[in-house]
């Protein structure tokens, strides 16, 4: 947080192991948990596939991604239904969700946390960047880009001196 009261922690674990001749990976979502930084004291756990995940400049919302793994017992998981929470950092509370067209990598806001952006890497190419309302979860608009990655960088200063 920006106050450096509580730290937010996710991820998973991909692991490969080799069954009945072939390798194949099994994934182990280590889900979203929050914790009060002096203590290391859980506050929250969210027990889903959390991707990605980044805090607005004021420090009271928390955008994450989350998705759906299926282990389909060849070399990779089948990773969908992807899914962008907005989250009141304070009561830990859902504020608003939109579904995603698919693998979305980073997330970002505007300076006065009314949109969160996204770049969504799934779907139909080209990758683009969707602008979402943090209080609706509405989709507001996206651009398209060029490439086959697209990389968000902040609108904002960290607050302080």
């Amino acid at each position: 947080s920006p106050d450096g009261a509580r730290l937010y922690i996710q991820g998973l674990r991909s692991d490969f192991v080799k069954r009945d001749g072939s390798w194949r990976e099994l994934v182990t979502p280590l889900g979203l948990r929050i914790l009060e930084s002096a203590s290391m004291t859980e506050l929250g756990r969210i027990d889903e596939t959390v991707d990605e995940l980044s805090l607005s400049p004021e420090g009271k919302l928390l955008a994450y991604v989350t998705f759906r793994v299926e282990d389909r017992g060849q070399e990779w998981s089948k990773r969908s239904d992807y899914r962008l929470h907005l989250l009141d950092a304070k009561t830990l509370k859902t504020v608003a969700t939109t579904d995603l067209d698919g693998a979305s990598r980073l997330v970002t806001f505007a300076p006065d946390s009314r949109i969160a952006y996204v770049a969504s890497m799934g779907g139909a190419p080209p990758p683009r960047v969707l602008a979402v309302s943090t209080s609706t979860g509405k989709r507001l608009g996206e651009v398209l880009g060029s490439a086959h990655f697209i990389e968000l960088i902040p609108l904002w200063r960290p607050l302080g001196p």
